[in-house]
């Protein structure tokens, strides 16, 4: 696996056993609440280890990460998968059709562009996940709860501190400081 880095996303890998030791750290029952769950790089330590947001302050290592793909496009998506926009709002896709069907309706797959934003440059409507299904169960009506297959992609935006208070200023009118 390439080295990772502070705000790359990564799932902690399922197949972990509590009590046994993965690149020189145990894998202790506290991470496993994170066990096939997403998080983001917060923190590498000075030997390679990682802490993750809500990550508890424990020290995951490679071997207990997988990357999560952020080079994920438009033309990656299947028959089934399931996408999550910005505002909330879940869809399913229909490749054959162009189709993205919601609880209330259904939108074109044309309206993203490849890198799964609106086209009209609604931020809101942007992809920021997208569910594979694992079992046919995955693909009923329930996919709209957005807790079903395996997440395939996570959109992450990696920002300095400063590049975020900026940003916070911007939006929010004033001054805005980072307390510890």
């Amino acid at each position: 696996m390439k080295n990772l880095k502070v705000g790359d996303v990564v799932r902690v890998k399922k197949d972990l056993t509590v009590g046994e030791y993965y690149g020189g750290d145990v894998f202790v029952d506290e991470m496993s609440k994170l066990s096939g769950k997403t998080s983001i790089i917060t923190n590498v330590g000075p030997f390679g280890g990682y802490k993750l947001k809500d990550g508890l302050d424990y020290n995951y290592t490679t071997e207990m990460l997988e990357p999560v793909n952020n080079d994920f496009k438009k033309s990656d998506l299947k028959n089934g998968d399931v996408i999550e926009r910005r505002n909330g709002d879940i869809e399913i896709v229909i490749v054959e059709t162009g189709t993205l069907v919601r609880k209330e309706g259904y939108n074109a797959l044309r309206s993203l562009t490849n890198d799964l934003k609106d086209n009209d440059g609604v931020s809101d409507w942007d992809v920021i996940s997208v569910r594979r299904p694992q079992k046919s169960v995955d693909c009923r009506f329930t996919a709209f709860e957005h807790n079903s297959g395996k997440v395939i992609y996570n959109r992450c935006t990696v920002m300095t501190q400063q590049e975020l208070i900026d940003l916070a200023e911007k939006t929010l009118g004033e001054k805005v400081e980072i307390v510890k």
